[in-house]
């Protein structure tokens, strides 16, 4: 179950793996989690295409439309 907390830790470990230099990614609608991490300022990224989702990124970002985005290690 998605819970509020289950989102602050998955949040917190996609922010340790980018202090640590690791790749971070995520599928579907989950690079909300990155946004909310602050892991995607000054990136471009792609997520499920979905008006509805949109609202829940951070400062009006838009995701990109082509179906994979790297943007350095996120």
């Amino acid at each position: 179950m998605v819970t509020r907390q289950n989102l602050v830790s998955l949040g917190s470990a996609a922010h340790e793996f980018a202090a640590e230099n690791k790749v971070t990614a995520a599928i579907c609608a989950a690079p909300m989690v990155l946004d909310k991490a602050g892991l995607l300022e000054n990136r471009q990224f792609t997520m499920y295409p979905a008006e509805d989702l949109y609202k829940y990124l951070r400062d009006n970002k838009r995701p990109q439309s082509d179906m994979f985005v790297a943007d350095g290690k996120v």
